[in-house]
């Protein structure tokens, strides 16, 4: 058996270690000690300027203040009722492992997919999420992982095909009682091509933004633009053996018979030029969307 991969399950995954941050602040506003030592004269404390601000209206001691005939400085300040630790953001970072019995390589020339043997994956994930403002909010999330087969019975290399290497998003939202706006960036990073790890994807990095209008309580009138910067990148990428017209066309191509299929070679096989075919990117695009909430 090979190491790391379980028998009876396709998939293992681990968790290598998991750190995660919280930052958050308490309200500001506060009732002293002394006038919140019993509930029944908070409540009916006469209000006086002398005092802190009184906590809000919705709190059960709202009209808490101070006597004025103790100083200010002389009485201990609290956090109002429920007004207490908020979560204004948080970091995570996890660490993962995932076995996998037989990685499933796909084919592009053919469509098709065939088991590659076992492989294990090792990576990490960032995950940031902050409310600077109750109307505003920050996310970055980062991922990187490295696949490998975990045997190399062929010689070939252990690179797994179309393993993704990093995944950066990151965004901003502002959400209010009468609007949302939202901008987002998504990128990917080169991937391994081959099982040498000779052959890399190129990166890919698209802007997309999210204008909804809150019209009344249930209806919502959404403007979406997709790829922003119209960026001319490839959505995937392969690279394998194919035999193209402008392949046909190259002088030193077409006589040699280890290629060429028209000379006995097997497309099949290793015949044809090794290149990079990819699927472009939508390009830039616009939707308009009217929601209505039954």
């Amino acid at each position: 058996m090979n190491k790391g991969v379980s028998g009876s399950h396709a998939l293992r995954y681990r968790v290598l270690f998991l750190c995660r941050l919280v930052a958050s602040q308490f309200g500001a506003l506060t009732v002293p000690a002394q006038a919140a030592s019993s509930p029944l004269a908070a409540d009916n404390a006469p209000s006086t300027a002398a005092g802190p601000t009184p906590c809000p209206s919705g709190s059960p001691r709202s009209s808490a203040v101070l006597p004025s005939a103790t100083p200010p400085a002389a009485a201990t300040a609290r956090p109002c009722p429920g007004a207490g630790p908020k979560t204004i953001g948080h970091v995570t970072t996890v660490g993962r492992s995932a076995d996998q019995a037989d990685e499933l390589i796909f084919d592009g020339d053919h469509g098709t997919t065939s088991l590659g043997g076992p492989t294990q994956r090792k990576g990490v994930e960032f995950s940031n999420h902050s409310l600077p403002r109750t109307w505003l909010i920050l996310d970055a999330d980062l991922s990187t992982s490295t696949a490998r087969f975990l045997n190399d019975p062929t010689h070939s290399g252990t690179g797994v095909p179309e393993s993704l290497n990093g995944v950066v998003a990151v965004g901003a939202t502002v959400d209010t009682s009468r609007y949302a706006a939202s901008l987002r960036m998504r990128y990917f990073g080169p991937r391994t091509l081959d099982t040498q790890g000779d052959a890399k994807s190129p990166s890919s990095t698209i802007w997309s933004t999210q204008l909804t209008l809150k019209l009344h309580r249930n209806a919502r009138l959404t403007f979406d633009l997709f790829n922003i910067l119209n960026a001319n990148v490839p959505d995937v990428t392969y690279y394998y053996n194919s035999w193209l017209p402008y392949d046909v066309k190259n002088p030193a191509n077409a006589p040699n018979p280890a290629i060429n299929p028209a000379l006995g070679a097997n497309i099949d096989g290793a015949a044809g030029v090794p290149d990079y075919h990819f699927h472009p990117a939508e390009k830039r695009a616009v939707r308009l969307t009217y929601g209505v909430r039954l």
